[in-house]
């Protein structure tokens, strides 16, 4: 049993609100066999009764140090079979995924791990994924990152809790670790490439580190508190940035003129609400161009998503490759990727768009547009649909995506926008039809047209 004055007990509750977080879940401990994980397991096991909470343990056989990394799988393995704890076990190949994407090892071999734990959680059915980095990993992380380029966000390391991944040890100094496998006997094994400055953690870790605690010895101090401040700001500008950010059309749209804080923070929301995975900078760079280029300008930013300049905004989408079908025009519904048009007999006017069914030509048909098609909307002169289309603001993604009833290359309506002067209502209308453009969701947006 642990009480309040054991190693790592105090910096752990700090981390984050263990009982609430965790009461009737499971978590699994990403468990390497390595001292910290291996902490980290004891500890969420001595916690786990009064936490309300179960404890796993996932391991991940990387393949890069052949029969070394394999004992330790079995250590892993055979250390959870004694301790009555459920142990997954997974095995992948860094370096043929590093050779094959052109990745460095570790690159590599984050992605694969990262693939595991997710296996884990959906497979296993666990809740959370507990990782074992500790106060001198972030300062690691952070200063990295910092040599690197990165902005706020990456300034702001690992957060303690981020979705379903826990670092309960992250406020933890590697000594109070190394305590506390030493106060409860705690088997553990050493990986030999954590000694090996062929690594760029590893480098920074056991020749830059070093110098730096010669001149600033409370450098790891330092360096969690500007993390802890830089998370901070970021999330408060995130939150800013994501207010801007609208669903519209298929698409997630904001301002172009944004502030560069903002604009920054409001195409990662929108592209992580898209379901972008992981990103370079350079993969944005297309993006921010865009407020430059004419409208309508769009760029490819990568994993099936696009941005475009749309009229003061910048929009991303994944574009829909299927076309809208076309069907001969009748009284009826028909179906258009998510949108129903409906035209009905109507005795009277009341609120909506109607249309002299008389007007319309025989062998009309409801069809996406055409190269040369006009439009006389109502009340209007005959134009080109397409300078139609740019007057009325719609975006060039979207101009293939509307119906238009059309008979040769003369448009009567535009679903969802405008009826032609050719089919208006008048005194010698006889037959009189109502025409709606209807959204297939729960939260119906009516579009009379």
């Amino acid at each position: 049993m642990l009480f309040a004055g054991d190693p790592c007990y105090n910096t752990l509750m700090k981390a984050f609100d263990f009982g609430n977080l965790l009461r009737g879940k499971t978590v699994a401990v990403a468990l390497s066999g390595g001292g910290d994980s291996m902490a980290l397991l004891h500890y969420l096991c001595a916690r786990a009764a009064e936490g309300g909470f179960r404890v796993a343990a996932v391991h991940v056989e990387h393949g890069i140090r052949g029969e070394a990394s394999l004992k330790d799988a079995e250590f892993a393995e055979a250390y959870c079979r004694e301790q009555k704890i459920p142990f997954y076990r997974y095995a992948v190949r860094a370096r043929e995924l590093a050779e094959r994407e052109k990745l460095s090892l570790e690159a590599a071999a984050r992605r694969l791990r990262y693939a595991c734990f997710e296996a884990a959680l959906t497979e296993k059915k666990c809740d959370f994924i507990a990782l074992a980095h500790h106060a001198g990993d972030q300062a690691e992380t952070v200063l990295m990152n910092l040599l690197r380029g990165a902005g706020t966000r990456g300034a702001g390391g690992m957060a303690p809790v981020r979705g379903r991944y826990l670092r309960p040890f992250l406020g933890v100094k590697k000594a109070e670790i190394a305590a506390y496998l030493k106060a409860f006997s705690i088997p553990y094994v050493t990986d030999e490439t954590n000694f090996s400055a062929d690594y760029t953690r590893n480098a920074l870790r056991l020749r830059v580190l070093p110098a730096v605690g010669e001149i600033f010895p409370a450098y790891e101090s330092s360096l969690l508190r500007f993390a802890r401040l830089a998370r901070e700001d970021d999330a408060y500008l995130f939150s800013l940035a994501k207010a801007q950010v609208a669903k519209r059309d298929g698409a997630l749209c904001f301002p172009e003129d944004l502030p560069d804080p903002l604009f920054s923070r409001a195409l990662l929301c929108a592209w992580k609400e898209l379901g972008g995975g992981d990103y370079a900078g350079a993969q944005f760079e297309g993006a921010y161009a865009l407020k430059s280029l004419a409208n309508g300008a769009c760029r490819d930013l990568g994993g099936g998503i696009v941005a475009a300049r749309e009229y003061g905004e910048i929009a991303l989408y994944r574009p829909v490759k299927t076309p809208i079908p076309s069907y001969p025009f009748a009284e009826g519904a028909f179906s258009f990727c998510g949108w129903t048009l409906k035209a009905e007999r109507a005795a009277e006017r009341k609120e909506g768009l109607y249309a002299d069914a008389g007007k319309i030509p025989p062998g009309a048909c409801l069809r996406p547009r055409k190269e040369g098609d006009v439009f006389a909307p109502y009340g209007g002169g005959t134009r080109k649909l397409k300078e139609y289309f740019i007057d009325k603001k719609v975006p060039r993604r979207l101009r293939d995506r509307i119906p238009v009833l059309a008979a040769g290359n003369t448009v009567y309506f535009v679903a969802g926008m405008e009826i032609s002067d050719l089919i208006k209502v008048d005194k010698d209308t006889v037959n009189m039809i109502k025409l709606t453009y209807q959204r297939d969701t729960e939260e119906k947006e009516n579009r009379d047209v």
